[in-house]
């Protein structure tokens, strides 16, 4: 481009030198006249003549660049003009952008980006912004480094570039960087040696051109902080667009929070970049690099420059993770630094401001990435180092804390909700030695076990379980935790198993107790009774998806654990001596089945109060076992016994309760008593369609049983 531009602007100044001479020959008379007059002709003449051959020099210039406007030595025309009137060298101008040229009509441009075309979504964003300006404000793009908030900007640019007669992108993280922009822009809006002028003048040039003239677009990118560029602001009929990783410009510019895209954007910007149309790939993708779009593109480049494909990728970054984002050969294309540079700065310009900081950082590295309780962090506050228990004890400590994190997008908050990127945890986690790694999963895991509730088969703890669970999952899967936290991991998996088993999700049920298995042997060992603990749920689970080979073999391992450990009369036996009654009945072997229910009760009713919840499931699966065997008496009078402990103990509209009420209604319609059989059914299906939604197994079964008593009653 530089040596194009050479040659035209040589092939310029020799026709101009013709011009000259030739000009300069057409009036040597009249020159020659004054020479031999200049005793009556004042020496002021020779120079009204040396300015009218200029004149007519500039004349011709000035006409043959309003002809060939759109031609491109007409730049190389502008320079030697200013070499021929100032003797001095002047460098080449920037070169115009490398995608799609601007409208002809603009004064101004520097835009330093490429148009990127693949850039996805953000439809939302752009049209914010308009609304923004619309209301007479500037418009700060903020957001953790890495979401898109300079492609987002230079996107809008080129594609509102017929709207500006002015588009000046500002480098705005350094002030030298700041200065050298501003001058850039002063010369193009006509200061002369603008670079040579104090920054001062060139500011108040620029801030004045601005304020008096509309169709501009300034966009400040990467700002640091509003104190950084505030003085810089122009303020007129125009559009002021800043980037930046701080959050705090309320009172500077309207803030406009740029999230991560959403999933359907993720994936179309993969398929696209890749030219892969592996959707389900793309979709797993997108889902582990958190939608973050830098993440994204960098994912892309290695994938163009190892030509692997979308499942490849996938398959080694679960692998490898973080590793793939250290700087090498797959560079993202339209961003300067890859996700590892991109955060450097942020966490190392947090740790300067707030050394705690950098502890909550790596607590919550441990975490689920999205809504971290503050009040499960003070709760188990004393499994933390000491420095971080004293803040998350102390609002204020807390809330400045929270703000150095803030401030540069790696956290966000909402009310006493954390949320921080999964990709920032990743990083947190891969920069930490072992030991480090070792301390804040243990205190992790520690923290949600903790928190996570013991009864969390009743409904009433549901609430607290649905906050945690994916914190419990979060916690428990990194592979130092069985090592240093061995029994809280298997403890709070069973739990959670629990949890997941009385919603009636039995896969997850399943996958959660067959992990605490394998931690609690690694921990207990085979033969423990905390083994058995959690062999007796996963029995439970496989009896409920059918699976009644499998949990009778459960069971029938932990029973003799349980009875060598704690004796045949012990609750926890009873307990197995009922689950492996529910599998014998399920097999028709009612008479079995019954004597180990009635063994169970026996067991119960030694272990327990009379009107203890547990009694009440033993008497209640006696009654369901009667009823099979058509002793509607029995299993009514043990039905109203089990009904009577449990609206005693869970109230009336408790799913517990509903099941009984359930089994009441069974027996009435076994009995003739319709209408009582509707009644009871009703109940029990308001209370689990209330409590536990349309699609549990409960509420499905109390449908059923309540439609069985319309069909018949119009039969009748």
């Amino acid at each position: 481009m530089t040596m194009n531009i050479l040659a035209d602007t040589l092939a310029i100044k020799d026709t101009l030198q013709k011009v000259a001479d030739t000009l300069s020959k057409a009036v040597a008379p009249e020159k020659g006249m004054t020479q031999g007059l200049n005793s009556h002709i004042s020496p002021v003449v020779d120079n009204l003549i040396a300015a009218l051959i200029w004149t007519i020099i500039v004349g011709l210039f000035v006409l043959l660049v309003y002809c060939l406007r759109n031609w491109k030595p007409v730049r190389s025309i502008l320079l030697l003009l200013k070499i021929v009137r100032h003797g001095v060298a002047i460098a080449d101008p920037p070169p115009p952008p490398p995608s799609s040229t601007p409208p002809p009509h603009i004064k101004a441009w520097n835009l330093p980006v490429l148009r990127n075309p693949n850039f996805t979504g953000r439809e939302d964003v752009l049209k914010s912004l308009q609304e923004t300006w619309s209301s007479g404000k500037a418009a700060a793009l903020y957001g953790l480094g890495g979401k898109g908030k300079t492609q987002t900007a230079a996107e809008f640019a080129w594609r509102n570039a017929a709207n500006y007669d002015v588009v000046w992108w500002v480098r705005a993280e350094k002030p030298e960087l700041l200065s050298g922009d501003f001058s850039g822009l002063a010369e193009k809006l006509g200061f002369t040696d603008a670079q040579m002028k104090k920054t001062d003048e060139v500011r108040v040039f620029v801030q004045d051109w601005l304020r008096q003239n509309g169709r501009w677009l300034i966009i400040f990118d990467n700002a640091e902080k509003p104190e950084d560029i505030r003085d810089w602001l122009p303020q007129g009929p125009g559009h002021v667009l800043i980037t930046s990783r701080y959050s705090a410009w309320k009172g500077t510019a309207e803030p406009v929070d740029l999230q991560v895209w959403p999933p359907a954007e993720a994936v179309e910007f993969l398929c696209k970049r890749t030219k892969c149309e592996d959707g389900a790939a793309a979709t797993e993708l997108a889902k582990e690099l958190g939608y973050l779009p830098l993440a994204q593109e960098q994912a892309a480049a290695y994938i163009e420059a190892t030509a692997t494909n979308l499942a490849g990728y996938l398959r080694l970054y679960r692998q490898k993770h973080t590793e793939l984002f250290k700087p090498g050969f797959a560079k993202p294309t339209n961003y300067p630094d890859t996700v590892l540079t991109t955060w450097a700065v942020s966490f190392e310009r947090v740790k300067s401001a707030s050394p705690a900081a950098i502890d909550l950082m790596n607590l919550c590295a441990f975490l689920a990435p999205d809504n971290i309780p503050r009040e499960m962090l003070s709760g188990g506050g004393r499994f933390l180092p000491r420095k971080l228990r004293r803040i998350i004890k102390d609002e204020n400590l807390f809330n400045e804390t929270v703000a150095a994190l803030k401030t540069y997008s790696l956290l966000s908050r909402k009310e006493d909700l954390l949320s921080v990127h999964r990709m920032v945890q990743a990083v947190v986690r891969d920069q930490m030695r072992e030991n480090q790694r070792k301390l804040w999963a243990k205190a992790a895991v520690r923290i949600v076990n903790d928190a996570f509730p013991q009864e969390s088969r009743d409904i009433r703890t549901w609430p607290i379980c649905a906050r945690l669970m994916n914190h419990v999952l979060a916690a428990t899967e990194h592979k130092e935790t069985p090592c240093v936290a061995g029994k809280v991991t298997g403890r709070v998996l069973n739990q959670l198993g629990i949890y997941a088993l009385s919603r009636a999700d039995y896969s997850q049920a399943q996958l959660l107790f067959e992990r605490a298995l394998k931690v609690s042997e690694i921990v207990y060992g085979a033969n423990h009774p905390c083994t058995a603990t959690t062999i007796n749920n996963l029995g439970i689970v496989l009896h409920h998806q059918g699976n009644l080979q499998g949990a009778k073999e459960c069971f029938e391992r932990a029973l003799p654990l349980f009875e060598k450990r704690f004796g045949s009369e012990h609750a926890d036996v009873a307990s197995l001596l009922n689950n492996l009654g529910g599998v014998l009945q399920t097999q028709k072997e009612l008479n079995v089945a019954k004597d180990y229910y009635q063994r169970a009760l026996n067991i119960g009713e030694k272990c327990y109060p009379p009107d203890h919840p547990k009694v009440a499931i033993y008497v209640n699966n006696l009654g369901s076992v009667l009823q099979a065997q058509r002793d509607f008496k029995g299993a009514k009078e043990c039905f109203e016994r089990a009904l009577k402990i449990k609206e005693n103990y869970y109230g009336e509209g408790h799913p517990e309760t509903a099941l009984t009420v359930n089994n009441i209604g069974g027996v009435l319609f076994e009995q003739g008593d319709k209408a009582g059989a509707k009644k009871y059914h009703r109940m029990a299906y308001d209370v689990f369609l209330n409590c536990l939604g349309p699609d549990h197994p409960h509420t499905k079964l109390a449908k059923r049983n309540l439609d069985m008593c319309g069909r018949d009653a119009r039969r009748r």
